[in-house]
């Protein structure tokens, strides 16, 4: 086939022989081009009719590709038209048309050479949709023309990177274009390779979710966006730009909104997350890539989310295991203690694995004890004043004072229980003299003896288990026995009512034809 001349269009992956004098690209045009019809008698690997002309386009979208099928027209345009008909449905991702054969990602301006106006209408509307914002009504983010004249526009955005810079950027976009890297891993890249102006001033704007001046002015309409032809891989760009960096303003009247809320004025992370809640409602979490809130009825913990992201649900459970007390106290506030349950089936109580948090939260557990927590846990006292005394041992000053502090919480609320001698001597002064008026101290014998006792009750109990289930099989064998015996005897006695001759002349009987 021939390929028509270079195009500053930012498109697929180029020979390894190019020059890396281009800030991304400058490629041959071959991802725009629709390959012709080849193979004209040939099966499609579809449907299966014989004699129809086939295109293989996959191995002109991804030089690395293999595959060697081919499919009809009406194939390629029904399974394009599939994608972009469920992305619409939803309206929470780009659709990204694969081969049916290989799995590689297909161009996106080739499939929609394939397709007629209404998918392209559908594929446009739902690139708009995903980066619209409720203001002077529904304004789209999305930068959907082409630049006129592509070298002086890529001259013009190459001064932001020095040679360095403009090389990692290079090989960043061959990946990104080839579908090899997501949209995020080149933002990444972009912003590394950007020297800041002012790092201070750079590091407060990314905390409070506003893009930095050099890659706002970069990503600005116009700019490099207007560098990428396909339209997919400039809408994920501009996409995760703007849900790395929800803080903008309106194009329309510059009003300050949240892009990933949608809502009006510019705030912190946390009134951010608080907002979402109480739009989606209390027991939503949301998809970490898209930010659709999800509820869960059941199953494991991992989702599946329809943008195509897979992330894990934060039980009660694995918001204690990771410390997230914000997710926690949540947790609380809806279910209560009495919904707690172990993810890990591992037997440990939810005062128990509260206990254990490093570092203690006081006020995490008095909130636990308001929502039902059952101080009177066998063994709970005896874990708070374990951890206090290692922590005072391992001279943790703070956080056997925290840990003391838990404990004496812990026996106001009514926990009581032994505790072993051998933690006295390290356990912290205030501690230990409540415990001395309780008489809660239990000489190591003593203990010893009490967890013998314990091992000699679970080992009778398991030879009382063992006797059982031998009696149980020998009266099964037994019953087994019996059954066989009245059926034999039933048997013979058909056999002396039955008449004589046939096979009793020949010497065989009826029993031994049955048996």
């Amino acid at each position: 086939l021939k390929r028509p001349p270079t195009s500053w269009c930012l498109r697929s992956r180029s020979s390894a022989s190019h020059t890396m004098s281009s800030l991304v690209i400058i490629s041959p045009a071959s991802s725009s081009v629709l390959p012709e019809a080849t193979c004209e008698g040939g099966v499609c690997s579809i449907c299966c009719q014989d004699g129809v002309q086939l295109l293989r386009i996959c191995g002109s979208s991804n030089p690395y590709a293999s595959c060697a099928r081919g499919f009809c027209r009406a194939c390629w345009e029904n399974v394009a038209t599939t994608n972009v008909e469920r992305a619409a449905t939803y309206a929470l991702g780009l659709p990204q048309v694969r081969c049916p054969g290989c799995y590689n990602h297909i161009s996106t301006e080739l499939w929609l050479q394939l397709c007629g106006s209404e998918v392209r209408r559908s594929f446009i509307e739902v690139a708009r949709s995903l980066l619209s914002v409720p203001c002077c009504g529904d304004v789209s983010l999305l930068w959907e023309e082409d630049t006129a004249d592509p070298s002086a526009l890529e001259e013009e955005v190459s001064r932001y990177f020095d040679a360095v810079a403009k090389q990692r950027v290079h090989t960043a976009w061959l990946r990104y274009s080839s579908h090899q890297e997501s949209a995020e891993e080149f933002l990444n890249t972009l912003l590394e390779s950007m020297p800041a102006r002012d790092a201070p001033q750079e590091a407060r704007r990314s905390a409070a979710g506003k893009a930095p001046l050099s890659l706002m002015e970069l990503l600005a309409p116009g700019r490099l966006p207007a560098l990428i032809s396909d339209l997919e891989r400039r809408t994920s760009l501009q996409l995760a730009y703007r849900r790395r960096f929800p803080m903008i303003r309106s194009p329309c009247c510059g009003s300050e909104i949240c892009f990933a809320c949608k809502s009006h004025g510019w705030h912190d992370l946390a009134t951010c997350q608080q907002l979402r809640v109480e739009h989606a409602g209390q027991r939503a979490q949301f998809c970490p890539h898209c930010g659709v809130p999800t509820e869960r009825n059941g199953g494991c913990p991992h989702m599946a989310c329809v943008c195509g992201a897979d992330w894990t649900w934060m039980s009660l459970s694995a918001a204690i295991r990771t410390g997230d007390v914000e997710l926690i106290r949540k947790h609380l506030e809806i279910e209560g203690a009495a919904a707690y349950s172990n993810d890990l089936d591992d037997g440990e109580t939810l005062m128990s694995s509260v206990v254990r948090m490093s570092p203690p939260d006081i006020d995490l557990m008095n909130l636990i004890l308001d929502k039902g927590g059952n101080p009177h846990e066998d063994g709970l006292l005896e874990r708070a004043v374990v951890y206090a005394s290692l922590a005072a041992e391992h001279g943790k000053i703070a956080e056997a004072r925290m840990r003391e502090d838990m404990a004496l919480l812990l026996m106001s609320r009514g926990s009581c229980g032994r505790v072993p001698k051998r933690y006295r001597r390290r356990c912290p002064a205030r501690l230990a003299a409540l415990l001395d008026c309780r008489g809660a101290w239990v000489s190591g014998r003593a203990a010893d003896l009490a967890e013998g006792d314990h091992v000699s009750l679970q080992q009778k109990l398991d030879r009382d288990f063992a006797f059982s289930t031998s009696r149980l099989r020998e009266v099964v064998k037994s019953t087994r026995k019996r059954e066989k015996h009245l059926r034999m005897k039933n048997l013979m006695r058909y056999e002396r009512m039955g008449k004589r001759g046939g096979r009793h002349k020949a010497g065989e009987s009826k029993l031994e034809v049955m048996l």
